[in-house]
């Protein structure tokens, strides 16, 4: 117990130094770690996060994805948004931001929300979690808390020492209850602090804040039982107060804006149709209602989403009619199109696929979806040269884009460039955290250049920052 007491007093000597500067200024909770950090800590736990997780790449999804949480973080008071969305793979419903912009989300999401207002109020939470810095400040608050609680620690050792032993060990185990406690109380904190922030993010969006409450409502009412509580409950836990708080802030708003968008009920269809296991059994009442006729948003939704199952399913010329009979009377929604597209050239009809992609590029220059798959057809047609520099043109503002890394390594390989090939390639395992392939990669290249100095300083350049960030990821 002596020992004890002495060692807590030794660590607990520092702190009592009078001007002691080792610990940020408690008025300033977010002094412990600077911005940039915290933009290489995100990035470096991204790389970590996407080599430990399936990850969904769909274009499509993610571009729907990445315009409504810009949408949403140029609404928000966030300095120079700069963020990088990663779509998991997986039907549970959970989604979290880490410092420096990194926003994880379970495409599970789609399957429990009812609407484009509930999905961006859950991405608003996240917005505000990272608006606030709450990952800073739960270090600063921890660095306080250590030091509280060593110097209670203290104080129940000595009553200990004094012959008093089951005081002493019962004041201990108060002690660490007292902390969790504490803990508990800035986790809700901050979880209120990002749900006001999100509403208001949402109302600055033109976006409906009464979904996040009908939300939180649908999950609780879901999960009353206990069993199965998805990990978005277990990180975000969702009580009557909280739902109670949410719907009043919601409502002195006093705004009712629309929360229905079809966009997000396509995108939503195409995930349900990925996740839909007995495809036979889901075409059923599908059938029926196109059989019906008629343009309303559930015959719409019928035909995209019979098209999307029977194309998972191999069968592109029975999905190719349905989607061609949505573009009749929405020729330039690019889901539309991108779907049409991939049938075409899933049934090797190139000219078709190029035609429509490159006419609808046209009038819709920077769909990335729509580059991406154009970028595909071109190298499926021996015309790898166009797909690179179209591709290489994306690079500019999505450097961290594995699809575009990987379009790009599928166009070098169709080029038979070997040098290109193993730099796109170790972007790629770089970008996924696989860093022993990555160098790997990048050794490979640097010796294929010879004596070509200029690619050799590339690949030097470019191996130096990687070993940095394989650091970064160790440390």
């Amino acid at each position: 117990m002596r020992a004890l007491l002495l060692f807590t007093l030794c660590l607990l000597i520092p702190r009592m130094v009078v001007g002691d500067s080792s610990l940020p200024d408690l008025g300033d909770q977010t002094a412990a770690i600077s911005r940039n950090d915290e933009y290489r800590l995100g990035r470096a736990y991204e790389r970590a996060f996407r080599g430990s997780v399936p990850t969904l790449s769909d274009p499509l999804v993610q571009d729907y994805i990445e315009h409504l949480i810009y949408r949403l973080a140029f609404n928000t008071p966030l300095p120079t948004p700069d963020l990088s969305i990663v779509l998991i793979d997986s039907t549970d419903i959970n989604a979290f931001a880490v410092p420096g912009g990194f926003v994880g989300l379970n495409a599970g999401v789609f399957l429990y929300t009812r609407s484009e207002a509930e999905l961006a109020s859950v991405l608003a939470h996240e917005l505000g979690h990272l608006k606030q810095r709450h990952y800073a400040r739960m270090m600063a608050d921890s660095a306080h808390d250590m030091w509280w609680y060593l110097a209670a620690m203290a104080a129940a050792i000595a009553l200990g020492s004094k012959g008093n032993g089951d005081a002493g060990m019962g004041a201990i185990a108060s002690t660490q209850a007292a902390l969790a406690q504490h803990q508990l109380h800035y986790s809700r904190q901050y979880e209120q602090e990002a749900d006001r922030i999100g509403l208001q993010t949402l109302v600055n969006a033109h976006i409906d804040p009464n979904a996040m409450p009908r939300f939180f409502q649908r999950l609780l009412d879901a999960t009353s039982g206990g069993i199965n509580i998805p990990a978005y409950l277990q990180d975000h836990p969702v009580t009557s107060s909280r739902i109670a708080d949410t719907a009043a802030r919601a409502a002195q708003f006093h705004v009712h804006y629309p929360d229905d968008s079809l966009e997000y009920e396509l995108i939503r269809a195409s995930v349900v149709a990925y996740y839909t296991s007995d495809v036979k059994a889901a075409l059923i009442p599908l059938r029926a209602t196109i059989a019906r006729g008629g343009q309303d948003q559930d015959s719409i939704l019928a035909r995209y989403t019979a098209a999307n199952l029977l194309m998972n399913t191999n069968h592109p010329q029975e999905a190719e009619p349905l989607i061609r009979s949505l573009i009749v009377n929405d020729p330039h929604r690019i889901a539309y199109v991108y779907t049409l597209g991939e049938i075409l050239l899933s049934e090797k009809k190139y000219d078709a696929a190029l035609h429509l992609l490159n006419d609808e590029l046209a009038d819709s220059p920077t769909s990335v979806p729509l580059m991406l798959l154009d970028a595909q057809a071109l190298t499926d047609t021996h015309q790898p040269k166009a797909a690179i520099a179209l591709t290489q043109g994306l690079l500019e503002d999505r450097p961290d884009d594995t699809d575009v890394w990987q379009t790009l390594a599928d166009a070098y390989a169709a080029d038979n460039d070997a040098l290109d090939l193993y730099r796109a390639r170790a972007e790629l395992y770089y970008l996924n955290g696989d860093d022993r392939h990555a160098l790997e990669q990048m050794h490979l290249g640097l010796q294929a250049a010879g004596t070509n100095y200029p690619a050799r300083a590339r690949f030097e350049n470019r191996l130096q920052q990687m070993n940095q960030g394989h650091q970064d990821l160790k440390n």
